[in-house]
Parts: C-alpha cells; sequence; structure tokens
C-alpha cells in the first residue's frame, strides 16, 4: 500500500511540474523568422536616389527596448551570424519591454512585440538616415623598397565592392613606382578599390568651411587644391576622369575636403609596415542652385603634405545628394 501512495506521489509531482512548465512557457514568446537588407549600389543623379538591391542579411544584432524612438537602455537579446533568428524571450522582460530592434550596419528596424502572431518571414530592415555612397575610395602605394604589405580596412558601414577582392584584408608586394601585386591572384594593379554605403550624423553636415565651384572651372579647380594637397599627377588625373563627369552635370557645386580624417572617423586603415606619410582625401559635394546662398561659408584652407619616406596615397567621394548642409 505504502508503494501505491508514492506512486501516486511521485506521478502527481510530475504531473505539476509539466502544468508549471507549460506555464512558464505559455508566458515567454518565441520570435522566429528572417531578415533582409536593401544594399546601395551606384548613386543615381539624374533621380537623386540609391539603386537598390534587397539581399538577406549576413548577421544581425537584436535589442529589446523601450521605445521605438531611441535605442537608449536597450539590451542585446540575440546574435545572428545569417539571415535566420529563432530566441525566446523570457515573461519578465516582455512585462519590461515594448519593442525589437533589428540591426546590422546602416541598417535597422524597430518591431513592436506585441505585434508578432507569428513567424517574422522576410523582415527589411530601413536605412539610417543620412545614408551617402563612399564612392571609388582609390588606396596608392610607394614603399622605398619593393616589399609585402598588409592592410586591414575597418569601415563603419556596409562594403559594397572591393577591387582585388577584400578577402578579409589586402596582401599584396608593393614597388616604389606604384605598382602592386596581389598576392591571392598575382596580377598587377595601380591601385586598391573600395566602396561602401556609410551613415553620417546630421552634425557631420555642419560644414565649417569649403568652396563653391562653377562648372567652367572645376578641372582648374581640382588640379591646383589635389596638387596643394600632395596628390601627384597619376593621382590627380585619376581623381578628375572618375568625379568630373558627376560634379560638370551642376552648373555650381559645393565641394569640401576631409584630408586624413579617416572620412570623418568611419574608415579605418591598419597598414603593416606602418606608412611614413599617408595623404587622405576625401571630397564631399552637392549641387548649389543659387551660389549665394552660401557665401557665408568661408573658403576652406589647405595645407600641402610633403611626401617623405614610404608613402600611402588615398582618395575618394561623396555626393551628399539632399542631405542638408547646416
Amino acid at each position: 500500500m505504502k508503494k501505491i501512495y508514492i506512486l501516486i506521489f511521485s506521478f502527481f509531482l510530475i504531473f505539476s511540474s509539466c502544468i508549471t512548465t507549460k506555464k512558464i512557457d505559455a508566458e515567454n514568446k518565441r520570435i522566429f523568422g528572417n531578415v533582409l537588407v536593401k544594399n546601395l549600389t551606384e548613386f543615381n543623379t539624374k533621380t537623386d536616389t540609391f539603386n537598390v538591391v534587397i539581399k538577406r542579411a549576413n548577421g544581425f544584432n537584436v535589442y529589446i527596448t523601450k521605445s521605438n524612438k531611441s535605442s537608449r537602455h536597450s539590451k542585446l537579446i540575440y546574435k545572428s551570424k545569417d539571415s535566420l533568428f529563432d530566441f525566446i524571450i523570457p515573461s519578465k522582460k516582455l512585462k519590461k519591454y515594448k519593442y525589437l530592434l533589428f540591426e546590422n550596419p546602416g541598417h535597422f528596424k524597430y518591431v513592436k512585440i506585441d505585434s508578432i502572431k507569428g513567424e517574422l518571414k522576410d523582415l527589411i530592415l530601413d536605412y539610417y538616415f543620412h545614408s551617402v555612397l563612399a564612392a571609388k575610395p582609390a588606396i596608392y602605394l610607394y614603399p622605398t623598397i619593393q616589399r609585402k604589405i598588409s592592410i586591414i580596412h575597418n569601415f563603419k558601414g556596409q562594403i559594397l565592392n572591393t577591387y582585388p577582392e577584400y578577402k578579409k584584408g589586402w596582401k599584396i608586394i608593393a614597388s616604389p613606382s606604384g605598382k602592386i601585386q596581389n598576392i591571392a591572384d598575382n596580377r598587377i594593379y595601380n591601385y586598391l578599390f573600395w566602396d561602401g554605403t556609410c551613415n553620417f550624423p546630421k552634425e557631420h553636415y555642419n560644414f565649417k568651411s569649403g568652396f563653391i565651384v562653377e562648372k567652367s572651372e572645376i578641372v582648374n579647380f581640382l588640379q591646383e587644391k589635389l596638387a596643394l594637397i600632395g596628390l601627384n599627377n597619376t593621382e590627380i588625373n585619376d581623381f578628375i576622369v572618375y568625379w568630373l563627369p558627376k560634379l560638370s552635370k551642376n552648373k555650381y557645386n559645393f565641394i569640401h575636403f576631409r584630408i586624413n580624417d579617416n572620412i570623418d572617423n568611419i574608415s579605418f586603415l591598419n597598414v603593416k609596415p606602418k606608412p611614413d606619410t599617408e595623404i587622405r582625401v576625401f571630397m564631399e559635394f552637392k549641387e548649389i542652385s543659387n551660389k549665394n546662398k552660401l557665401n557665408k561659408i568661408p573658403e576652406q584652407k589647405l595645407t600641402k603634405i610633403k611626401r617623405a619616406g614610404f608613402t600611402l596615397i588615398e582618395w575618394g567621394g561623396a555626393y551628399i545628394g539632399n542631405n542638408k548642409i547646416e
């Protein structure tokens, strides 16, 4: 008889445990699905928009947050290395947090937790404001002797294209003439190329100085200013060939050069061995319909950088489009 009571009591404990577990599970919430992102390609100056391709995300973070207006006081709840996600939000956190923030470099999406009834299929992340395309940055290398060089690029945005292929870094053999042999494919290149999209805060466009350049003066202006900064004839010619068709579409352009500021702290190059001289020039420009509107902005003062020893040169630019110059 005693054994029967023990069996009944054991069964009761197991049954109670199952009910409790189901109750706890019912209070938690399962979130699952997949994430897509909009990849920007070349900027279309005719429509003032980027060409867009929607692809699966290569990884993202999910945060729980109290508001869909700010990411402050948010906590990381899930990290994915691909486009898929499947996780449980504990009941205690459901009482405190009302939104999920899906985020990867340059993209985000707030989702109200209560609105999620099942699978979040093909969740498309939006752009952060003030996205621009960092176009055609070209990296030239001039060591004093032929040598192996490695470059790691830390870019706080989304890389779109590289040539030669980046592969977690460039490993090359550079010559004093500027010729670059890419070790991965054994091909010869004049420079290393990359481009990507990045997002700047409003303060980025608070220009303290710049230039207003008329269409007819673009070539002379670029030749003079780039030589003053420290670029040689080859680099200046490559720069003008790429940017002239874009700049010459406008009657007037506002132009500002960012020099050796890591493109306002979003693009960092870790080069080994470290160059003795670095000249990194990034030109931002915008069409100006009425040049008198920007006459109050003083002319930017440029200082020539002397090239000495192992020298790295990089130039690139961005059309800042509809972003307002503050």
